[in-house]
């Protein structure tokens, strides 16, 4: 339906990006409004794990179910998120540059959405969508540079 992409480089080494990345102790410092991670099967980061993960938003909460689809890290990455108003996949991938440089590349692929507005909005505004993308890189790139 609508794919989004991007990268940002990270001056830290891959291995430690790529550590702070999935572990769900520090997602809170780069997800705006996560609150915490539940898993319903599987293993932590491995394919098949099946999680609920919860946000805040405003005076609300929002839960996704996320399917890891794909853990070949540290190269690549793949999950996929189901809500009940859309469905997306995540696919990441880190390159290193050097020794202490690392290239966080991301796409978004929206391939479910629900109801008459949110079809507009990922219409009409998909620079609302790319750009909620970009904020997160640059959250986390912040995040791993202060560690």
């Amino acid at each position: 339906m609508k794919i989004f992409t991007g990268k940002i480089t990270i001056n830290r080494p891959r291995d430690q990006v790529v550590d702070l990345f999935l572990d769900p102790n520090h997602q809170d410092q780069f997800q705006e409004g996560y609150e915490r991670k539940e898993i319903i099967s599987g293993d932590l980061n491995q394919v098949r794990c099946h999680s609920k993960v919860y946000f805040r938003i405003g005076h609300g909460t929002m839960t996704l179910d996320e399917t890891i689809l794909k853990n070949e890290l540290p190269e690549t990455f793949e999950a996929f998120y189901h809500h009940e108003r859309m469905d997306n996949t995540m696919k990441v991938s880190f390159r290193s540059l050097n020794d202490q440089v690392t290239e966080y590349y991301y796409e978004y692929e929206y391939s479910r959405v629900q109801g008459l507005w949110a079809r507009i909005m990922l219409k009409v505004f998909s620079a609302f969508y790319k750009k909620q993308g970009d904020l997160r890189a640059q959250r986390f790139k912040t995040f791993v540079e202060g560690q």
